[in-house]
């Protein structure tokens, strides 16, 4: 027989994972496109496994990246290519370890509010590299998504 404390143990675990969320989570159902897979929704979440989606979204929409980073080692995420209309996100990072440990991995989440300028049927690519900011080599990685505004 399962002890109480095991059972909720259990539940806790499952229900911490329930409220997490999945890569590419949306109010809507995701359906696939031409080149890409289509999220459309007014907030999508977008992870490290979406680089290359197209997403889809309202004209009131939110639109949260999440990428692993480690900014105690000098490695940031830039916004390397956007527009004016789709804008620049607001950025925060969340240390995986203990704080103020180096080389410590950490969740970085890039949210685009909705913006008064955007307009149906328009389409924005967006780009962002990871590289520590005083190196002139290539990036380490880079990220893109295309938004088209429904």
């Amino acid at each position: 027989m399962t002890s109480p404390l095991r059972y909720a143990a259990c539940l806790f675990a499952f229900s911490a994972l329930a409220m997490t969320g999945c890569a590419g989570d949306t109010d809507d159902d995701a359906t696939t496109g031409d080149d890409a897979e289509v999220i459309k929704a007014s907030k999508v979440t977008l992870a490290e496994s979406d680089n290359g989606k197209t997403v889809s979204m309202n004209t009131t929409g939110t639109l949260v990246l999440k990428v692993p980073g480690n900014h105690s080692a000098g490695y940031s995420w830039k916004v390397v290519s956007t527009d004016r209309t789709f804008g620049y996100p607001e950025e925060t990072a969340e240390s995986m370890g203990p704080p103020g440990a180096v080389g410590v991995a950490s969740m970085i989440s890039f949210t685009w509010k909705k913006n008064p300028l955007l307009q149906k049927g328009e389409s924005h690519t967006v780009k962002l590299e990871y590289k520590r900011s005083w190196e002139t080599k290539p990036a380490d990685k880079t990220f893109t998504f295309t938004v088209k505004v429904k």
